[in-house]
């Protein structure tokens, strides 16, 4: 394990806030930041900056799984879940794998359209009603 380099000029420029994460992802943070010799707040900030960047790179706002999952409808939900569950890997079942290989690339091909980002935009916005 790294020892932590300490930093006291860097509260100038930092701004405190507080959010809420998920149990499993903070400790994972926290042996990670260990390991590495850093603080938590330095693998935060840094998950943050990669998330901009591939924003930017998107040239559209991202819409997270997680984020639209847990505002979803209970049935929907499980229906995300047994979709990733089916399509997740290959099926036996040549008529199962067809519709699999079909249901994948209609996915792919409605994900590119402006329905699409209008129709995530209302489930991620349900849960804030």
């Amino acid at each position: 394990m790294k020892e932590i380099i300490r930093r006291p000029n860097r509260l100038r420029h930092k701004k405190q806030i507080t959010v809420r994460l998920d149990e499993r992802l903070i400790e994972m943070a926290k042996l990670s930041a260990a390991k590495h010799g850093c603080y938590i707040t330095d693998v935060i900030e840094r998950g943050v900056w990669k998330w901009l960047v591939e924003d930017e790179k998107q040239g559209q706002p991202s819409f997270q799984l997680r984020y639209l999952v847990e505002r979803a409808p209970l049935e929907l939900r499980q229906v995300t879940e047994g979709f990733l569950g089916f399509c997740g890997s290959k099926q036996s079942d040549e008529v199962q794998e067809h519709l699999r290989r079909y249901l994948l690339s209609f996915c792919q091909r409605y994900r590119q359209t402006p329905e699409c980002r209008a129709n995530l935009e209302k489930v991620g916005n349900e849960g804030q009603s």
